[in-house]
């Protein structure tokens, strides 16, 4: 398991690494190696004798050809991980970049930089660089803010939901997904995360009580179900669900005891550790599948 953590600040000699979470012209960017098929954030080792700062503008450079851009620091992160240094926590310092020019060629190991608006699916290292970006979207303070409350299902709210349930549905990440139809909602409470008046999130889940759940609660119980949490690609891991999740807690907790829910995404490791370390939710049960027997047609 990999345990990446943040801090104000540590003794310098610990930072071995920097990583410069990019944007240039509001897009995210990204470092495609020459050997890997995946994405990662720019970021490398700091040189003996190099002020952390001085790794992160080199690092930056070397692996976008950035040669015109603002920079700043933004915490101290550190991984622990079985595989990473044998098990030792490791540090870096994680800044944040807005780059306004490029060199064409690059440098470095880097064949290619990616500039694009949604957070790749396919990352170098899932279990860490995820979780950095998060963190500096939560630390920044020059985020526009972000919206969230409860509304009543207009027919305006219903085109919204549609339409990004749709959007789901063609990402293909969790099993069995289909889009919305109007029953699916109607019913529900409905929540929503919006970003200058555009709709980047949603939750909605109704009220029940609790039959044969007694493993884990009284028989009876008010429960919360949400029945989906989503947020587009774009400002997934940003602590855009966390705010949806902890919102819908506060506004139901006077008619529900328990909120509860079930997941069928296919990054699994990415939901767990939203829901049971972010949300401080409690695992209850899971059902799992190996194909034993021949090869899907």
């Amino acid at each position: 398991m990999t345990k990446v953590q943040f801090y104000d600040n540590v003794d310098d000699q610990k930072l071995k690494f920097a990583v410069i979470v990019t944007k240039t012209n509001g897009h995210w960017v990204f470092c495609k190696h020459k050997e890997r098929n995946t994405l990662e954030v720019p970021g490398g080792h700091r040189e003996p004798g190099e002020d952390i700062l001085a790794t992160a503008r080199r690092e930056l450079y070397e692996e976008t050809g950035a040669v015109d851009f603002s920079i700043e620091p933004v915490c101290v992160y550190s991984v622990t991980a079985s595989w990473n240094f044998d098990g030792q926590e490791t540090f870096g310092m994680l800044f944040y970049a807005d780059v306004k020019a490029f060199e064409k060629e690059l440098h470095s190991e880097i064949e290619r930089i990616v500039i694009q608006d949604d957070l790749p699916t396919a990352w170098t290292y899932p279990e860490i660089q995820p979780y950095l970006m998060q963190e500096v979207s939560k630390r920044r303070t020059m985020i526009v803010p972000v919206v969230v409350e409860e509304v009543s299902l207009t027919d305006e709210v219903l085109a919204e939901l549609i339409s990004l349930s749709k959007d789901w549905e063609a990402e293909k990440s969790c099993y069995g997904y289909r889009a919305n139809q109007r029953e699916d909602i109607e019913g529900n409470r409905i929540f929503l995360a919006r970003e200058q008046g555009r709709t980047i999130g949603y939750l909605f889940g109704k009220r029940f009580q609790s039959e044969n759940m007694r493993s884990i609660m009284p028989e009876g119980s008010t429960c919360f179900e949400v029945e989906e949490v989503y947020v587009i690609p774009s400002r997934r891991s940003t602590g855009i669900g966390k705010a949806l999740f902890e919102f819908a807690s506060d506004a139901v907790q006077e008619e529900a005891e328990y909120i509860t829910l079930s997941t069928a995404t296919k990054n699994w490791k990415a939901i767990f550790h939203f829901y049971l370390d972010e949300l401080d939710m409690t695992f209850w049960s899971a059902r799992l599948f190996k194909r034993i027997r021949g090869e899907e047609g």
